[in-house]
């Protein structure tokens, strides 16, 4: 087998496993429904995504050394050690999030509309912990406060005797523009069959304030087993100002209800409140999800060194020790870039909704569009979708963008800058083209098949895997064509 074909299929099997067969895995450790499993593993292992976007730069980089090492041979031994080590660490960074109220139970960290769970972690900087998870903001208008409730369920094996406290993030929303909470709102938490006044908590914050709420609470008001915490609002006047408790879209238990009859039926809410009862962890749990992040990056080397072995793991870090650097910095930089490219979605999110109603046309499907709504929404048979951020291409453009002009700094001295140019029009349209056949088969299997797996599973894995893929092929067929031949005597 040739260098460059051992090399590839190394590199394939390492994104696999990183991106899929690990990401898989870590989703049966979540207790919640496996279409939520698979979607939240996504979105909780951010540093899988930036540990493959910094090798494919690295590998890009120093393509010319790898070709120098000629030592493939396969170590059997290497390979069962060190695969034996990346499952004993990813076990354990994984282990400790099987269940929501446990790890908030250990800290969290809110910052603007964004919830990093790493937050209680050792070395779980914001640059690469799971810090981009959108929160939601579920909240009890000033007009309907006889009528809307909050209720979160929570489960306890055991109860000890000692205080417990009840946290939950939330803020208020000023309705009359005065920057104070109306003096004659009664805000009321119901832990099981006793009441808290907690006005006096919303009171002494400003409007749109995030906070992390505290109520201490007797082991008596609490229950070994299911427990109900309810939110209420009480006013004598109307247009009131909103209380607001925060909530996450991705970590979903079905724990998390509303209702809009004065509690008589509760609908639960595809999303899950912040708001929990702080249990006292044993130490081993304790002790694993602070190393819980370091387990993942010691999980990651390990499974790059059975993979790839260890002889050309330190082959690479001895001779390209600097691109290694400047490679993991350049794909934090290209993740910070895809963050501010969202910005723009709105304009793509059109083209999108656009593009899918005419392939949906072209292929026989009676489809269903609307472009005057906040969100752009297309669909076929009773399926619409909203053509979201995440779906308009902003961040495959932005991923291509940065890493094809990398590529062409790298090799400026090898090829043809004119033809570099010229091929990242057709590269960018391509890409996008891309997003719109992932939507467009995203919408069929919601409308045919699943709606749960489209909308979740499909939804946020498919564009990662597609848009490595569509890489890889794109750059090395453009390689050739941009190069300067070498004319030969």
């Amino acid at each position: 087998m040739k260098i460059g074909k051992n090399f590839i299929w190394r590199f394939i099997i390492f994104i696999f496993l990183l991106l899929i067969a690990i990401s898989l895995w870590f989703a049966t450790f979540l207790n919640i429904h496996y279409v939520w499993a698979m979607r939240a593993s996504f979105f909780f292992l951010k540093i899988f995504k930036l540990a493959v976007i910094s090798c494919l730069l690295f590998f890009f980089i120093i393509w010319s050394k790898i070709k120098k090492f000629n030592d493939w041979k396969i170590n059997w031994k290497q390979i069962v050690i060190f695969s034996i080590l990346a499952l004993l660490c990813f076990f354990g960074s994984f282990y400790t999030q099987s269940d929501m109220s446990l790890i908030v139970s250990e800290g969290v960290k809110i910052k603007d509309s964004n919830l990093n769970f790493d937050g209680g972690r050792f070395l779980a900087f914001n640059i690469v912990s799971d810090t981009h998870l959108a929160l939601n903001k579920p909240f009890i208008s000033g007009n309907e406060y006889d009528s809307v409730f909050l209720k979160k369920t929570i489960y306890l094996e055991e109860l000890k005797n000692k205080e417990y406290f009840v946290k939950w993030h939330g803020f208020w929303r000023d309705a009359n523009g005065n920057n104070e909470l109306d003096e004659d709102i009664s805000i009321l938490l119901f832990v099981n069959n006793d009441s808290f006044d907690i006005t006096n908590k919303y009171s002494s914050l400003n409007s749109e304030e995030i906070f992390e709420f505290k109520l201490n609470i007797s082991n008596d008001a609490l229950l070994q087993g299911k427990n109900e915490l309810i939110l209420q609002v009480k006013s004598n006047k109307e247009n009131n100002d909103d209380i607001i408790i925060i909530s996450q879209n991705v970590y979903v238990e079905g724990s998390s209800f509303i209702t809009s009859d004065e509690g008589i039926n509760w609908q639960e809410k595809q999303e899950e409140f912040l708001w929990y009862v702080v249990t006292d962890n044993n130490a081993f749990f304790t002790l694993l999800f602070k190393l819980g992040f370091i387990f993942r990056i010691l999980g990651i080397i390990s499974l790059f060194i059975a993979v790839f072995g260890l002889k050309f793991s330190k082959f690479i870090i001895k001779n390209s020790y600097k691109e290694l650097f400047f490679s993991t910095i350049f794909a934090y930089w290209i993740y910070g870039f895809s963050e501010f490219i969202k910005t723009k979605w709105y304009f793509f999110s059109n083209i999108v909704a656009k593009a899918i109603f005419f392939l949906f046309k072209i292929t026989g499907f009676k489809a269903f569009i609307n472009l005057k709504a906040e969100i752009p929404r297309v669909g076929i048979q009773g399926f619409v979708a909203g053509v979201y951020d995440v779906c308009s291409g902003v961040e495959s453009i932005g991923f291509f963008t940065l890493a094809y002009f990398m590529l062409i700094v790298i090799h400026w001295n090898r090829i043809k800058i004119w033809k570099a140019l010229l091929l990242y029009i057709p590269g960018v349209v391509g890409i996008f083209m891309l997003n719109v056949l992932r939507v467009y088969i995203l919408i069929i299997l919601g409308a045919k098949w699943s709606s749960d797996f489209a909308l979740n599973a499909f939804h946020t894995n498919a564009s990662m895997v597609f848009s490595i893929i569509y890489f890889l092929l794109f750059l090395s067929l453009a390689l050739k064509f941009m190069e300067i031949k070498k004319k030969h005597k």
